[in-house]
């Protein structure tokens, strides 16, 4: 059985609870839902809208999923083991120049030619280690060092640009 909502009468008219803020509104105060019992949203207008947005916005998504992919790996390693073993295999198999760029700057870092520095170059951030951006694979001892995020938005930019896209 459903549990019905909250209403009270104040000053003569029906209001209801908002979960989200815990206010109380009239019927207006919510937006219209034909598939609910009295006909309007279970959030207010105002709660609506925000919860709309921090949803629409992709670096809120981002930040999220990242944090549920954390906990999930935490979970199950063995399962993310078998999915990182299968990519590694695909990556072999599909080896080209932006591989061939990565290995010989791994090789120089190793080899000690090249130091990989502490904080992004960008954002000047120190959290975990600083990756290689490669802006052009023919150079690939010429990087950028970033963070995973920083990372992450010139990987989308550059996917982005090569696609047409702003």
């Amino acid at each position: 059985m459903r549990r019905q909502r909250e209403k009270r009468i104040i000053e003569g008219q029906e209001m209801w609870r908002c979960p989200h803020c815990n206010q109380w509104f009239p019927h207006d105060g919510f937006y219209k839902d034909k598939r609910t019992p009295y006909g309007i949203k279970s959030h207010c207008k105002q709660c609506h809208l925000e919860i709309s947005r921090a949803t629409r916005d992709p670096d809120n998504t981002r930040r999220i999923n990242r944090e549920h992919m954390r906990c999930a790996r935490a979970r199950d390693p063995e399962k993310f083991r078998e999915r990182e073993c299968i990519a590694s295999r695909k990556a072999r198999q599909n080896w080209n120049e932006r591989m061939e760029a990565r290995r010989q700057l791994n090789y120089a870092v190793q080899r000690g030619e090249i130091q990989r520095p502490d904080k992004c170059s960008r954002c000047g951030s120190t959290k975990g280690i600083m990756n290689g951006h490669h802006g052009d694979y023919s150079k690939p001892l010429e990087t950028e060092w970033l963070c995973d995020e920083c990372h992450g938005i010139e990987r989308r930019l550059g996917v982005a640009l090569q696609m047409g896209g702003a």
